[in-house]
């Protein structure tokens, strides 16, 4: 104890150390507290048992914790057996990283006869209880154990001693489920002890603070901004201001009046701020659910939690699949996602694939939900007739091109558009139905900005409006409906020759919709599902051929660039394709427009605008030249 005194004392390294371990003390009810105890130290031991271990010598454990880092620290067990002996320390340090409410030190000491497989799984159960019951804890355990390997017990501990600690071997280790939590380095023994002294340095990066909202606004103080603003200001009767009374009246009238012209002129833009968390993955989970439903940012613990890691919800890295619990969400930015390891990608992608086959055969065995229906059809009831009408006054593509009289340019008789325009159908009955495809983005970001701007309630919407406004259509439209996300291009929705026929047929397909882009895996697929899509339908033949792309906005974030898109979507002459972007963060959507050819995109930021909309789509190609 003098040397390790001394150390203390002479080394600021040493004397900076929160906590102290030991092992193999040695100690017994015969030695009191104080002969052992350091100033400035509070002291937590573990004396070996005669009864429990047969032993008289040997064994113990003891911790100390540094007052300088700690005054609240509490043992909260111990034990002791031939084959295991552990002290569990909790503290509550002054400063602590916002992630966790406590530390939890356990120090373990296991002999060198132990079998190792029924010493870990004692240990694991051990730690397990610990972790229920202090689920918001951070969990460091250390210690002398031999030949026993604690990560093959509990994957999700991580090594963090590699230096030997004895001789040419690693005997003494420190786990904890933060992967690099420490640098190890070994000194020399103290006292007469064979085991090299090791130190742990912190490599740990403290998690972001992230009670701040992550998104900042900004007003943009554009040429055109300004002069409205001036506009604003110069047509204003200043006069009407001086009947406010004393100056502090008008001041505030005055200013009040500014903020609102501001307001009204200066549009304001939001910038959403990514945060580095500083942790490291380890294995999916789906987490505890809360019963409180309480948020939870960061961490490990939460089902439902943002901008944590490992677990399901929303903003994180590493979780096995989405988990929307209606909280404020705090995204980690795109590196952070892009570092996961490629075995927790797939270890989450099989989980991910696992709940959604089980969500599948829960929506199959599912009764038919009369009241979730209704919700989204009585939603677009009207834009239901709104495409009726338009339906019905579609006529053949392919007869419409006879009218060749006393035209000036283009094919198209004047009279008969005139007609057109004033109510009478044009050209003839189709002989053929037209072909659609409507190419559904149901693509992890549908889910994850859904509280934002209600993308994925809107695509569900537009999706019901068409499977009701299609039927009984048959003759005029043969459709089907694909779906496109970062696990493919061709997930199929609906197909063309089994559409759904009744309500419970089509509200399956929404929950399919919703689920899918819950479970699926990050990516983009959308040049690829549209550019597949007009190869495959210009093979049928049709009265006409129509591809709409109902999508959101989000193609930047993947690097896709709008004349790419532009591309595919003018591929070929005999398909019409059309984009129609109904999810949006800020002017995404209207500046992925002005790029795209004219007439080619759509901005539908509200159901009721998509009958509109494809009834533009469909009477184009009328007023189109071959």
């Amino acid at each position: 104890m003098d040397e390790l005194h001394l150390l203390i004392q002479s080394n600021k390294t040493y004397g900076d150390c929160s906590a102290i371990c030991l092992t193999e003390t040695w100690l017994d009810h015969s030695i009191p507290d104080q002969a052992v105890s350091l100033a400035g130290y509070t002291l937590h031991r573990a004396d070996r048992s005669v009864e429990l271990t047969h032993k008289s010598k040997g064994g113990g454990i003891c911790i100390m914790v540094n007052h300088r880092w700690c005054t609240n620290s509490t043992s909260l067990s111990h034990a002791c057996s031939p084959l295991l002996e552990h002290l569990t320390v909790k503290c509550r340090p002054t400063y602590l990283p916002r992630e966790f409410a406590s530390i939890i030190i356990i120090g373990v000491y296991i002999p060198p006869e132990a079998n190792g497989n029924t010493t870990m799984s004692d240990l694991a159960s051990h730690m397990s209880s610990v972790e229920n019951a202090h689920p918001d804890a951070a969990i460091i355990v250390l210690g002398d154990f031999n030949h026993t390997n604690l990560s093959t017990e509990l994957p999700n501990y991580h090594k963090q001693v590699t230096c030997p600690s004895r001789g040419n071997n690693t005997l003494d280790h420190c786990y904890t489920p933060l992967k690099e939590a420490y640098r190890a380095s070994a000194g020399a023994p103290l006292g007469k002890s064979a085991h090299a002294m090791l130190l742990l340095i912190s490599k740990y990066k403290q998690q972001l603070k992230s009670s701040e909202t992550p998104i900042k606004s900004s007003k943009s103080r554009s040429t055109e901004a300004i002069e409205k603003l001036r506009g604003c200001f110069a047509c204003t009767d200043w006069e009407v201001f001086h009947a406010a009374g004393d100056l502090h009246a008008y001041t505030d009238t005055v200013t009040s009046y500014v903020q609102f012209c501001e307001q009204l002129c200066i549009p304001t833009k939001t910038i959403t701020i990514q945060r580095d968390s500083g942790l490291d993955v380890s294995a999916p989970k789906h987490g505890k659910i809360d019963a409180n439903n309480d948020p939870h940012v960061g961490g490990n613990q939460w089902a439902g939690g943002t901008g944590g890691r490992d677990t399901a919800g929303l903003g994180g890295k590493g979780g096995p699949y989405r988990l929307d619990a209606g909280h404020k969400v705090h995204q980690v930015s795109q590196a952070e996602k892009d570092a996961v390891p490629e075995e927790v990608r797939k270890a989450a992608r099989e989980m991910g694939e696992k709940a959604f086959r089980e969500r599948l055969k829960e929506i199959n065995m599912s009764e038919y939900d009369a009241a979730m229906y209704e919700r989204f059809s009585s939603a677009v009831s009207r834009q239901v007739q709104s495409l009726r009408i338009v339906l019905d006054s579609l006529q053949a593509k392919g007869k419409e091109r006879q009218w060749l009289k006393n035209q000036a340019l283009g094919e198209l008789d004047d009279a008969k558009i005139i007609d057109g325009l004033t109510g009478e159908k044009l050209g003839s009955p189709q002989q053929k139905p037209k072909r659609l495809r409507v190419l559904v983005d149901v693509s992890g970001s549908m889910y994850r900005f859904n509280g934002v701007d209600r993308r994925l309630e809107r695509s569900m919407e537009a999706v019901c409006m068409v499977m009701e406004g299609l039927e009984n259509y048959e003759h005029k439209f043969k459709y089907d409906i694909v779906g496109h996300s970062g696990d493919g291009y061709d997930i199929e929705l609906v197909r063309a020759d089994k559409v759904p026929k009744n309500n419970k047929e089509r509200l399956k397909v929404l929950k399919t919709m919703h689920a899918h882009s819950q479970f699926c895996m990050s990516g983009d697929f959308t040049l690829e599902g549209t550019d597949s899509s007009i190869k495959e339908l210009v093979k049928e033949e049709a009265d006409e051929h129509f591809v709409v792309v109902l999508s959101d906005a989000n193609l930047e974030r993947y690097g896709i660039r709008p004349e790419r898109f532009a591309q595919v979507l003018t591929s070929d002459p005999q398909v019409n394709a059309f984009a129609i972007f109904i999810g949006s963060l800020g002017d995404q959507a209207e500046r992925l427009q002005k790029t795209l050819p004219a007439g080619r995109s759509f901005v539908a930021m509200d159901t009721k605008q998509i009958p509109q909309i494809l009834q533009q789509i469909f009477t184009s190609t009328m007023l189109s030249s071959a």
